[in-house]
C-alpha cells in the first residue's frame, strides 16, 4: 500500500474479529508511534499496552470497539521536561506529541490490514486506577487495535476551498488547487 491510499482508507473500526494479533505486528504498531515528531525532540510519550481481558470495558463504557478489541493501548505522557523547557506551553506540546504518535500508529496498523479506534469517551479516574498511572503522568487517549469486521464509507469530506486559507485567515482561493485530487 502507498502512503496516500493509507491516509485516504483508513477509518475508525467500531467492530473487530475474535482473532489474535501477533506480538510480531503489535510491536511493530507500537515502534511506529516513537518516529512521531516531538517538540524540542523531548519523547515525553509513555504507553501502556496489553491484550484485551476486558478490564477497562465498563471505564470505556462498553463501547464495541473497546470490547471486541485485540490489543489496547493507553497513551500517556511525561510532560515534566517540556514543561521545563516550554513553561506554560509544555502540556500542550506534550498533548500534540502524543497525537502525532497516536496518527502513526494507526497507520501503520492500517498498513498491516490491522484496524483501530481512537476512543475519546472513558472514566479517567478509573483508568488511572486500573492501569496504576501516577498522578504526575497524563493520559491523552486510549486506542483500540483488531482485525476489522467490516470497513465503514469513508464520511464526506469538507472540500479544500473551504478549509485552506492562503496568506491570512479566511482568504480562500475561489478555483481548484491543481495538486489537490479528491
Amino acid at each position: 500500500m502507498d502512503i496516500d491510499n493509507i491516509i485516504k482508507e483508513r477509518r475508525s473500526i467500531r467492530h473487530f474479529k475474535k482473532k489474535d494479533i501477533p506480538w510480531k505486528k503489535i510491536n511493530e504498531i507500537l515502534e511506529s508511534f516513537t518516529y512521531a515528531p516531538c517538540a524540542g525532540d523531548i519523547q515525553n510519550f509513555r504507553l501502556i499496552v496489553f491484550k484485551n481481558d476486558g478490564k477497562l470495558n465498563k471505564a470505556c463504557h462498553s463501547q464495541s470497539s473497546v470490547v471486541e478489541s485485540n490489543f489496547l493501548v493507553a497513551v500517556c505522557s511525561d510532560d515534566s521536561d517540556l514543561v521545563i523547557s516550554y513553561k506554560e506551553k509544555g502540556k500542550f506540546f506534550g498533548i500534540q506529541n502524543t497525537a502525532a504518535g497516536i496518527q502513526n500508529m494507526m497507520l501503520k496498523a492500517y498498513s498491516m490490514k490491522v484496524g483501530s479506534c481512537w476512543i475519546r469517551t472513558y472514566d479517567e479516574d478509573k483508568i488511572r486506577a486500573i492501569l496504576k498511572i501516577p498522578e504526575k503522568i497524563s493520559l491523552h487517549a486510549i486506542v483500540a487495535f483488531g482485525y476489522f469486521k467490516d470497513k465503514p464509507e469513508m464520511p464526506l469530506r469538507l472540500d479544500t476551498q473551504k478549509v485552506i486559507s492562503f496568506n491570512e485567515f479566511g482568504k480562500y482561493r475561489r478555483d481548484p488547487l491543481p495538486l489537490i485530487k479528491k
